[in-house]
């Protein structure tokens, strides 16, 4: 179990510093092999939809954090995350709910 969590984080951190690099598709798949070993944790699947969401799969990012909030529902960040994704890519119309939750829109 300590050795999966262990490869899971050289592999998260991995992810992390290819996507500062901005080498997105070695980051993604970094992080794809971290949540392979980590289903569970929350913080993979943003890092992997903001990598995501930095290449024409934006479709595919959204879906990650969604898997992100499914695991982490109280968190209130993720769902900010998820609005920039969608105003990022000009969906304005799911973007609204996320990024200003007052009730005016």
């Amino acid at each position: 179990m300590v050795r999966r969590i262990l490869r899971a984080e050289w592999r998260f951190r991995r992810g992390q510093k290819r996507a500062a690099q901005g080498h997105f598709d070695e980051a993604i798949e970094a992080f794809a092999q971290a949540q392979g070993l980590r289903p569970r944790a929350a913080g993979i699947y943003l890092h992997h939809a903001l990598a995501l969401a930095e290449t024409s799969q934006w479709p595919e990012a959204v879906l990650a954090l969604q898997q992100a909030m499914a695991l982490q529902p109280a968190n209130p960040v993720l769902p900010m995350f998820l609005g920039r994704i969608y105003v990022d890519h000009a969906d304005y119309a799911n973007a609204a709910p996320l990024v200003c939750p007052c009730s005016w829109h």
